[in-house]
């Protein structure tokens, strides 16, 4: 067997295997997924109000973009933080990384139903929030109203997510200073330069992978909708 027969044997015998998992993938997620799309964005469409579920799938696509945006805009300095800055590339001066790396593996191990009972009761209608504003302008309601709406929500998921963010970023920045920072410094480039030539470039896979799992987490999550968001009997985004 030459070599150009033995590497053609070896590509059959890789995607072979390649489709084992992939038909699994195919007939319990994507296939049941495209059967539910088709029967509800049709002109009969689901037992839902309007008839299809194209404002459902509306609602879900802005929310979970609205997510991502609060999740990196809560996210990118902590990112920062953690990825270290100055001389020492990937280490940082930041004493507390240690910790803050910690922290942001607590989501990993948090039910999303913990979030949102957290989520009650700290900016809930009777949550500490508010009850800070009623003791403080002495008032009996507080001026805080998020529950049963999409910004509450969007909130919820931007808190649930950032640590993601932080973790994905700010091992993607260090990892670009351990490689590039010091072959930088050592040619004379100024931080300020590294960071706008070489940090900043090289971690736009990092923010982008980042993006597209919050995203995926805020579309697909179910109980933060459902319970901060009403249910489907409250009216569509406005």
């Amino acid at each position: 067997m030459g070599k150009s027969s033995y590497y053609r044997y070896e590509r059959m015998v890789s995607w072979a295997f390649a489709l084992l998992p992939l038909g699994a993938v195919g007939a319990a997620f994507i296939l049941p997924y495209a059967s539910a799309l088709a029967g509800g964005i049709g002109p009969k469409g689901a037992a839902l109000p309007g008839g299809t579920l194209l404002p459902v799938l509306a609602f879900t696509v802005k929310q979970a973009g609205l997510s991502t945006l609060v999740a990196l805009a809560l996210g990118l300095p902590g990112a920062w933080l953690l990825g270290g800055s100055g001389e020492n590339p990937g280490r940082g001066r930041f004493r507390g990384a240690a910790f803050l790396r910690a922290l942001t593996g607590i989501p990993f191990a948090m039910p999303p139903i913990l979030v949102v009972l957290g989520f009650v009761l700290f900016f809930g209608n009777s949550g500490w929030v508010n009850r800070f504003f009623m003791t403080a302008l002495g008032t009996e309601e507080g001026p805080l109203r998020l529950l049963y709406r999409p910004a509450a929500i969007v909130l919820a998921h931007g808190f649930y997510n950032f640590p993601l963010v932080i973790r994905l970023v700010g091992d993607g920045l260090s990892q670009t200073k351990n490689t590039y920072g010091a072959a930088a410094a050592s040619l004379g480039a100024s931080g300020f330069k590294t960071t706008l030539t070489i940090l900043l470039p090289l971690s736009l896979p990092a923010v982008a992978s980042a993006s597209l799992l919050t995203f995926l987490y805020s579309f697909t999550s179910f109980s933060v909708v459902l319970v901060l968001g009403g249910g489907r009997r409250q009216p569509p985004w406005r």
